[in-house]
């Protein structure tokens, strides 16, 4: 995170094996990002784990791993249909509150959509009305906005670098369409909150639960993908995915019966 450039991509620092990313993120939420809503007179200001008042604003990312927020990740999972990794948010002091979290996010072969599970281990906000919150980055040029309920659709072209263009002399390509969209259940009555703050973002406000556990889906395509090629074909799929989502298989009940001659 400390080497990235103006441009959001860090391209010329990046191994052009590894190829490149289709969205500048910068301070946006990006693909997907959580936050607290800590301000009830200001509803659309959220807290967000990199972003404290000892944070290093030049850099987009906290000062130290000592005074300041820190984070761990582990691999779960790492299988042939799905894959899961833990990412940890500890020593969050927002300045509004103190906060630790742990999140679960789970990718799944065939689909162009992750889940994540978020649990709070520590919820203390200094104000009464305070909210989790989750959103994703609004692509810049919106030429696609969909949002219903808890979930929202944002899509626009995109300019991308070649990666392995390391001196930046090529010109950016630009595709048709890159797209996003997040998915909050909902059983957890989430509330749309446009964000203009940190380059402008669709995000959730959610009210804490008991347990301080919420979850969220999120997905991704682009006209250069194997599927969903347009935006429509990728709003359409996110519709399509909330509902099952919002109405997953449970089984109520079974019994084992055994025949004999």
């Amino acid at each position: 995170m400390e080497t990235l450039v103006s441009d959001g991509y860090a391209v010329t620092y990046e191994d052009a094996a590894f190829g490149s990313d289709i969205m500048s993120v910068a301070d946006s939420f990006g693909g997907a990002g959580i936050g607290v809503f800590e301000d009830a007179s200001n509803p659309a200001r959220v807290s967000r784990p990199r972003f404290t008042p000892g944070s290093n604003r030049e850099q987009n990312f906290n000062s130290n791993q000592i005074a300041d927020t820190r984070y761990s990740f582990d691999v779960v999972v790492n299988g042939p249909m799905r894959s899961m990794v833990r990412a940890r948010t500890m020593n969050w002091n927002s300045g509004g509150g103190a906060y630790e979290l742990e999140q679960v996010y789970t990718a799944y072969a065939g689909a162009s959509f992750s889940t994540a599970k978020v649990r709070f281990s520590r919820f203390a906000p200094r104000r009464a009305g305070a909210a989790f919150g989750a959103g994703i980055r609004k692509h810049v040029g919106e030429t696609l906005f969909y949002q219903e309920g808890g979930m929202v659709v944002s899509a626009a072209p995109e300019a991308i670098r070649n990666p392995d263009d390391r001196e930046a002399v090529q010109n950016e390509l630009t595709v048709a369409y890159a797209g996003s969209a997040m998915v909050v259940r909902d059983k957890y009555r989430p509330r749309y909150v446009y964000v203009p703050d940190f380059q402008g973002n669709h995000a959730f406000r959610i009210k804490p639960t008991p347990d301080w556990t919420f979850e969220y889906l999120i997905a991704a395509g682009w006209s250069e993908g194997a599927v969903l090629k347009t935006a429509e074909e990728f709003r359409d799929y996110v519709v399509t995915t909330a509902r099952e989502y919002n109405a997953p298989v449970r089984v109520g009940g079974a019994r084992m019966e055994q025949k004999t001659n």
